[in-house]
C-alpha cells in the first residue's frame, strides 16, 4: 500500500512538473516577454526579476528534451493510464 501511494505521488509530481515546463516554454518572446521587459537581464543586478529572466532564457534550451518527455508521457498514459 505504501508503494502505491509513493508511485501515485511521484506520478503526480512528474505530471505537475511537465505542465509547468510546458507553460513556461510556450511563452512567446515578442508578444509576452517583451511587453513586460523580460528579454535581456542586467548582469550586474541580482534582483528577482533578473533571476526570472535568466531562468526563462535558460529553460529555452530544454524545448527538444521536454518535447521528447511529453511524447514518452503520452505513450505511458495511453498504455497504463
Amino acid at each position: 500500500m505504501l508503494f502505491f501511494n509513493f508511485f501515485s505521488t511521484f506520478k503526480f509530481l512528474v505530471r505537475i512538473s511537465l505542465l509547468f515546463l510546458n507553460s513556461v516554454l510556450i511563452l512567446n518572446e515578442r508578444r509576452f516577454l517583451a511587453k513586460y521587459d523580460f528579454l535581456q537581464p542586467n548582469i550586474y543586478n541580482g534582483t528577482i526579476k533578473n533571476n526570472l529572466i535568466n531562468f526563462l532564457n535558460g529553460i529555452r534550451y530544454l524545448r527538444l528534451p521536454v518535447a521528447f518527455i511529453n511524447i514518452l508521457w503520452i505513450i505511458y498514459e495511453l498504455l497504463f493510464g
